[in-house]
């Protein structure tokens, strides 16, 4: 979880600790949802 403190001291964001991460890892899962393939078969389990 160093992340987020690295973001606040070299680049000077001012979010909270958990706004940092929730950010982070808010791109990974936009990305899954929206952009990336679904691998074949996959698709009856994402209405689950």
């Amino acid at each position: 979880m160093w992340t987020a403190p690295c973001y606040q001291t070299e680049y000077g964001v001012t979010l909270s600790v958990d706004g940092i991460m929730d950010g982070v890892n808010a791109m990974p899962e936009q990305y899954y949802r929206s952009e990336a393939p679904l691998k074949p078969m996959a698709s009856p389990f994402t209405d689950l």
